[in-house]
This record gives C-alpha cells, sequence and structure tokens, in this order.
C-alpha cells in the first residue's frame, strides 16, 4: 500500500510541476466565475486541485453525449472549491462522474407518514448514488457556474452530498476533524431545518430553497450552495449553520463578495 501511495504521490507532483495549458485556463475563466474572485494564492490551489481531479477521475458520457475536456475541466474546477484547503482529498472516493446533456429523469419516492408518495419521471440536475457516483446535467453544471452568486451550483450541491456521505453516516454531517462537535452540528440542522419550515408555513420567503426543510442531508447540500454563493446572505440569516460550514470547509467566501454588489 505504501509503494501505490508513493506511485501517486510522483504523479501528482509531475502533474503539477507542468505548465497548465492555455486552453484548460480559458475554459476556467468562462465556466468557473468565481475564479476571478479568489485571492491569487487561492487561484494556484485551486488550479492544482482541478488538475487532480481531472487526471484521476473517471468521467462518462450518458446516452452518447460526448464528454470533452471542457466538461471534466469545468466539473473538476467547481467540485474544487469544496476542497480548496482541505488536507490531500482531492474526491478519491468518487467512483465516477455521469454526465447528461440536459437534466436526467428518474423515479422519487417520498415518505409520507406511514406511506409513500411516487412520482415518475422527475427531472433533476443532478443526485449523488449510492456506491459515491455523482450524476450531472451539463446544462445545468454550465449555468451554475457561469454565475457565482445566484446560490445554485448543482456541482457543490452533489458533491458535498458525496463528502456527507464518507464517513458511513449519511445525516447532513460530513466527516469532523473533531467528532465531539457532531452533537452540535446535529442540533442547528435541526433547528434550521425546522426554521425553514416554520417560515415556509408562515408564507415567508426564505434564503435556501424549500426542499432545503427536507431533511439535514439536504439542508447541508444547499446550504453548501449558499456557503460558496451568498455567504453573507447565510451567515446574516443561518449564522451556526455558516459557522459549522466555515470550520468544515476552512474556507471563508465572504472575502470574494462584496455584500449587495453583483460579483
Amino acid at each position: 500500500m505504501l509503494m501505490f501511495g508513493f506511485f501517486k504521490n510522483r504523479r501528482r507532483q509531475e502533474l503539477l510541476s507542468a505548465a497548465t495549458p492555455d486552453d484548460f485556463l480559458k475554459t476556467i475563466h468562462q465556466n468557473v466565475a468565481v475564479f476571478q474572485l479568489l485571492s491569487a494564492t487561492e487561484q494556484q490551489r485551486l488550479l492544482e486541485i482541478t488538475k487532480i481531479i481531472a487526471a484521476e477521475r473517471p468521467f462518462y458520457g450518458v446516452s452518447n453525449f460526448p464528454i470533452t475536456d471542457e466538461i471534466i475541466v469545468t466539473i473538476s474546477a467547481q467540485a474544487a472549491l469544496l476542497v480548496l484547503n482541505a488536507d490531500g482529498y482531492y474526491f478519491d472516493r468518487v467512483g465516477a462522474i455521469l454526465v447528461h446533456e440536459k437534466g436526467p429523469t428518474v423515479r422519487m419516492v417520498h415518505p409520507l407518514g406511514g406511506a409513500e408518495l411516487v412520482e415518475e419521471g422527475v427531472g433533476i440536475s443532478g443526485q449523488h448514488l449510492e456506491q459515491g457516483e455523482i450524476r450531472l446535467a451539463w446544462e445545468h453544471v454550465l449555468a451554475g457556474g457561469r454565475d457565482p452568486h445566484d446560490g445554485f451550483n448543482v456541482v457543490l450541491h452533489e458533491f458535498a452530498h458525496h463528502l456527507d456521505w464518507l464517513d458511513g453516516e449519511y445525516d447532513g454531517v460530513p466527516p469532523l476533524t473533531n467528532r465531539d462537535d457532531r452533537p452540535h452540528w446535529l442540533d442547528v440542522l435541526d433547528d434550521d431545518c425546522s426554521q425553514i419550515r416554520a417560515d415556509l408555513s408562515a408564507g415567508h420567503d426564505t434564503l435556501l430553497p424549500d426542499h432545503a426543510a427536507d431533511s439535514p442531508i439536504e439542508l447541508f447540500a444547499y446550504a453548501t450552495e449558499a456557503f460558496f454563493e451568498l455567504p453573507h446572505e447565510l451567515s446574516a440569516e443561518h449564522p451556526e449553520l455558516f459557522d459549522c460550514l466555515l470550520s468544515f470547509y476552512v474556507t471563508d467566501p465572504r472575502a470574494w463578495f462584496r455584500p449587495g454588489c453583483d460579483p
């Protein structure tokens, strides 16, 4: 195992030492608009992570949709935001990234008291599958990446589900450095789910989409989108939740945006 780790690290070092192709940078500037808002140090780090994800993760087109370098780099760069300051995790446990040209349709099962509500042909923009694979619709990937401040980004959402899944407890709490923090996370997620449900019942507008109140799992994913795209708003409306995410992602996107101004 140590020998395999040595070769992986050597391959990564060689990959990072190679010059970044012009097309690689052009794609990021065009399709990952938040890149221009990062500090020079963050930009360099994001490029390094993007290179590794793009080189190591398998991408497959669904229904004969051709996978291009643009698709690979765009998805990899958006996912890289989540691990911008992580210690060496490059989504190694993502088994495959399945890309549809447009949003696929799936069969959805919703718990309803003691019964279940089944919906057929529900359109989705993305999905995290049971074995760690991630399904994405390219049209939604592009829309989310090109607008860094609308609060919607399917790559951030589905890769956040993957991070939640990593510790084997799919509950809205990702692997934490200090497991003693889990009870606090669970309390915050439960409280904020209840708050959103109460606001929706009262007819109030909410920062996070309705489905964020479905479960702590969905709240974590939707809050991650807002954390990276609407950080000032999330901090104001869900301060404890924002602080939990800040401690996990070890990145503060508030530095990327001026409150009340478009990027």
